[in-house]
């Protein structure tokens, strides 16, 4: 998780509500530092320190003008907002787990991988992992 604040310290961050709970529960609340979109169905939704959106329309509109905003998910919201990327920054944790959720599968006819930095498993972190950087071919 440090890596993850970092890399997004003062950039604008797309997510779904549900992720937004799961985020606050483990960091205590959402950065000041950077803009908080939640995209929800719930009309009625309020969140401390976000600006809260019903449509992927009004969330690209709030990311108007910044460079680099961050799509953190849930996968529902990675399946919306992939065809609006231009770079993909993923974690992949070596393993095979038992989930519901996913990242959608990359089309690598459409993405090129540009980078990527491999971690061995160590007392902290049980797993090896990639953090991995593709970019939109087109």
């Amino acid at each position: 998780m440090p890596t993850f604040l970092n890399f997004t310290h003062s950039e604008n961050i797309s997510l779904k509500k549900e992720q937004n709970s799961k985020l606050t529960t483990f960091l205590g609340s959402l950065s000041i530092n950077r803009k908080n979109i939640i995209l929800t169905k719930n009309k009625g939704y309020k969140a401390k320190n976000a600006w809260v959106v019903n449509t992927i329309e009004e969330a690209l509109k709030l990311t108007e003008g910044d460079s680099k905003p961050f799509i953190i998910g849930g996968g529902e919201i990675y399946r919306l907002f992939l065809s609006h990327a231009d770079v993909i920054e993923l974690t992949r944790v070596h393993g095979t787990f038992e989930a519901d959720t996913f990242f959608p599968e990359i089309d690598y006819k459409n993405w090129e991988l540009v980078e990527e930095e491999k971690y061995s498993s160590s007392v902290d972190q049980p797993y090896d992992y990639s953090f991995m950087k593709f970019r939109k071919i087109n």
